[in-house]
């Protein structure tokens, strides 16, 4: 039987999910486990807003933005430069460069 026909194993990566989870079982936590997550929680909330709460309220008080066009261009940079890491390669191509030229020749 093949996994399209009746009977079948069906789709070969949903069987091995199911393999995967069927060993897995859930347990009770104690009342000193959920208040320790419960605290871990909280610190890092606290934590997070502490260090973004500023930078909020900067974003906030700033002006708008007086001119976002070209928006094509500006994607295309932030995608080179910023997705793509072109400025490091380029940087690491130079610094390549300059190790070989100082390199004594034979």
């Amino acid at each position: 039987m093949g996994a399209d026909e009746a009977g079948g194993s069906g789709n070969k990566m949903t069987h091995r999910l199911i393999m995967l989870h069927s060993g897995v079982t859930m347990f009770a936590l104690s009342a000193v486990e959920m208040l320790l997550a419960a605290v871990l929680l909280a610190a890092s909330v606290a934590g997070f807003w502490w260090s973004f709460g500023p930078v909020l309220q900067r974003i906030l008080a700033a002006k708008p933005s007086a001119n976002l066009q070209p928006m094509g261009r500006r994607l295309w940079e932030f995608l080179w430069e910023v997705m793509l890491q072109a400025k490091v390669i380029r940087e690491l191509l130079d610094i390549a460069q300059i190790a070989a030229a100082s390199l004594p020749v034979k």
